[in-house]
């Protein structure tokens, strides 16, 4: 699976996020390099091997980390799409209820994201707030990163 990731990602690297950066855009994307890292790790790939895979990767310039337990997962899946075989970790852990497997996985997935959160500085957001409250602090917070980036402007129009 982490090879498909790989491509998957390096596809998109090449087909959308480098075109729209070249252009100029501000690109926000969901479940980039960490969350790859992160289902891979959780099926057993070495951390290493999978991180020098996905070492092609654009390092963003901040990664937001929706910060949720188990608890509260649980309520907004069965609310929008359902359990899903992936997602459940049903692939994987031999757990032939989707339920257990999805708690199981999921745990799995929020230790390997508080990990990798540390280690690359993520910014935590508390989703299990209000939907409007986690919406003002992803706005707020993609704000400050925008006011923050300096436009490039080219040497001969610098004069």
């Amino acid at each position: 699976m982490a090879l498909f990731y790989a491509a998957d990602l390096a596809d998109r690297l090449e087909r959308e996020i480098i075109p729209a950066l070249r252009a100029g855009f501000v690109v926000l994307t969901d479940r980039y390099l960490y969350s790859l890292i992160a289902r891979s790790v959780v099926r057993g790939v070495d951390p290493k091997w999978v991180r020098s895979l996905m070492g092609f990767a654009l390092v963003p310039d901040a990664v937001f980390y929706l910060r949720s337990d188990v608890e509260n997962l649980i309520p907004r899946v069965l609310s929008s799409r359902g359990f899903d075989y992936w997602e459940s970790g049903m692939d994987f852990l031999g757990c032939p209820d989707y339920f257990e497997s999805f708690i199981r996985y999921q745990q799995s997935m929020l230790g390997v994201f508080d990990e990798l959160g540390r280690e690359y500085g993520f910014r935590d957001i508390d989703a299990t707030q209000s939907i409007q409250q986690v919406f003002v602090a992803l706005r707020d917070g993609v704000e400050e990163i925008v006011r923050s980036l300096k436009p490039e402007i080219p040497a001969d129009e610098a004069t």
